[in-house]
């Protein structure tokens, strides 16, 4: 099978429009029954409930999921949404559970991570799951695929009837199948320059450099680094706030891709409050270019930082003061 571009591709940007458009086609009944069934979160020994849908749905301080699935009274089923490799959150899935637990005990209630089939963190979520899962709790957990979800309405009725749907279909295929890869001519030019590859070790140098400079300062305390190039998304470090807010620092490969800026400093668009603050004192710093992407605030470095002799300390100075600034509202 080949890529067919579809009407939804440049429509859909980010997770955040894909839960839509994919709410969107809950709608439908077939659609919607097949989709339930999926779940598995019908009782098979008692009537059938009639589930509701809605999206982005705040439950406080244990955070957002993308979709919940419910029945008046009866039940109550907590859905994160992942459609590329992006991180898990502090309350994926551990602030989800917790929600769950302080709900009636006499509901059925679930918590259901929809991802693609190699979902770079499934790891981290399983075992953050098993950390806090307890079989008393009665708390139905699942982690549904993609792929899963593209066999199911391969089937549907709607799908071989309706071109609208076909056309969905067409676009979750083409967004989550792996495609054979190949260079252009100009990509190839641009890999057998020998400074591509210097560039591209400078980069990754200094990145480490700055990393190591923060981590001898008071003020910065790293949550993780993420350098193995596993999952061809990103090359950096996350410095965790005192509030538990997250800022990456380093290259994001989708970002580069698609807008041409290599490093950049970011943060989760979750708390909406946050991101825009985040965005402000980056900004104040001399970060450029704010970018809603993939449901991250993102921020450029300016091309005459990283032409500037001492770089790396002004990465690190400017990262630094971030922080801090950050850190001074709690």
């Amino acid at each position: 099978m080949h890529y067919k571009p579809t009407v939804f591709d440049r429509a859909i940007s980010d997770e955040n429009h894909f839960t839509e458009l994919f709410h969107n086609f809950l709608q439908h009944e077939e659609f919607k029954d097949r989709f339930i069934d999926l779940l598995g979160v019908q009782d098979p020994h008692s009537e059938p409930l009639r589930f509701k849908t809605s999206t982005q749905n705040s439950i406080g301080e244990f955070g957002q999921p993308d979709m919940l699935v419910y029945s008046e009274n009866e039940a109550y089923f907590l859905i994160e949404i992942k459609v590329y490799n992006t991180n898990l959150t502090e309350n994926q899935p551990k602030g989800y559970y917790q929600k769950l637990l302080n709900l009636d005990k006499t509901s059925r209630r679930g918590l259901i991570l929809i991802a693609p089939r190699y979902y770079a963190h499934l790891n981290i979520y399983n075992e953050r799951l098993q950390e806090i899962y307890k079989s008393h709790d009665s708390i139905f957990t699942k982690i549904l695929s993609w792929e899963e979800i593209i066999e199911m309405m391969a089937g549907l009725k709607q799908t071989k009837s309706n071109p609208l749907f076909k056309e969905y279909l067409q676009f979750l295929r083409n967004w989550f199948k792996h495609y054979p890869q190949y260079l252009t001519n100009s990509e190839n030019q641009i890999m057998h320059n020998k400074e591509t590859g210097i560039a591209f070790q400078k980069s990754m140098s200094l990145i480490h450099h700055v990393l190591q400079k923060l981590e001898a300062m008071d003020g910065t305390k790293i949550l993780r680094k993420s350098f193995t190039l596993d999952s061809f998304e990103e090359y950096g470090f996350y410095i965790k706030l005192q509030n538990q807010k997250e800022i990456f620092f380093g290259l994001w490969f989708d970002l580069w891709a698609e807008h041409g800026t290599p490093f950049c400093v970011c943060t989760n668009c979750e708390d909406l409050s946050f991101s825009q603050r985040f965005t402000e004192k980056a900004q104040a710093l001399g970060f450029v270019s704010p970018i809603d992407f993939q449901n991250w605030k993102t921020l450029s470095l300016q091309s005459e930082t990283l032409n500037h002799k001492n770089a790396e300390d002004e990465i690190t100075k400017v990262l630094l003061d971030l922080t801090k600034s950050l850190n001074n509202e709690t």
